[in-house]
């Protein structure tokens, strides 16, 4: 680059290779502006280890799919959305997120429409915050049962622990059905 008159102007002159014609070209600017590059956090490699999913060849996390799932991953219930994709606008992570939280949240609904009933009864007192022991007694039934329920309930709601439960039933405003409310009479 360089400052220089031409005509009386004063113009920036960029010299830059173009690899394609083999040759390089020169540019006359009126403005020119620099602007820092966006690169991939650190921790990149190790969250993508974390949560076995891909990256691009530049470091940021890649999508299952561009067209048909551009915010989710391979990793069924991973969403992707924002600067951790690729560099882009503010607006365009906010609908990236807001679709990923969509997409979420029907994946939850189905999950908790194929609960059985005491299943769900379970599921809402797990989000109540009861222990297994709490919810057994509760129920009138034994804790290896709820233990049994709780497994089907992961299962279903594709989890692994209480706390991801929780936070993917949270999502919906669970509230039990009137006739769900009391346990079985014996």
């Amino acid at each position: 680059m360089e400052a220089t008159k031409e005509g009386g102007k004063e113009i920036l002159r960029v010299t830059v290779p173009d690899p394609i014609l083999g040759q390089r070209l020169e540019l006359d600017a009126d403005v020119l502006s620099l602007a820092a590059a966006v690169i991939p956090s650190a921790g990149t490699r190790e969250v993508a280890g974390l949560f076995k999913v891909t990256l691009s060849p530049d470091d940021f996390f890649k999508e299952a799919h561009v067209k048909l799932k551009p915010v989710e991953f391979a990793a069924e219930g991973v969403f992707l959305c924002g600067m951790a994709h690729y560099p882009k606008h503010i607006p365009e992570s906010i609908n990236q997120a807001r679709r990923g939280a969509n997409i979420a949240s029907l994946d939850v609904s189905e999950a908790v429409a194929s609960l059985t009933p005491q299943q769900f009864r379970v599921a809402s007192m797990l989000v109540e915050g009861l222990l297994n022991k709490q919810i057994a007694y509760e129920l009138d039934v034994t804790e290896a049962t709820i233990k049994a329920h709780m497994t089907e309930i992961f299962k279903k709601l594709g989890v692994h622990s209480r706390t991801q439960a929780v936070l993917a039933l949270n999502t919906l405003a669970l509230e039990q059905p009137s006739e769900l409310v009391a346990p079985p009479e014996h």
